[in-house]
């Protein structure tokens, strides 16, 4: 995980892990991308249910990586979309935390 602790993200430097990983989370009911939002709308029942899901995600994706067969086991498409780091990270993501003032 990278980022503050109120906007993690979760950084999968493969695409087709990170395609596996969504694919595994949306199958079992949690739309999930791998930036991590939590609101005062999520009750404890749906932070609960999602960290389930998302750690089952992430076994499973071990044990995949382990078996070397990731992509053989991925039921849909590879993710369009370039890894994280490409996108966000060296201009967000690794920003030193600030402190802002309140003018």
């Amino acid at each position: 995980c990278i980022g503050y602790p109120t906007r993690l993200c979760l950084k999968f430097d493969d695409i087709i892990e990170k395609s596996f990983f969504l694919e595994r989370c949306l199958d079992n009911g949690v739309l999930f991308s791998t930036v991590v939002f939590p609101m005062f709308m999520h009750k404890k029942k749906e932070i609960n249910r999602a960290e389930q899901v998302i750690t089952n995600a992430l076994y499973e994706l071990s044990d995949a990586i382990r078996k070397g067969d990731v992509k053989e086991q991925l039921k849909g498409d590879i993710v369009k979309l370039p890894p994280l780091s490409s996108r966000f990270e060296t201009r967000f993501w690794n920003a030193s935390p600030r402190r802002h003032k309140i003018r």
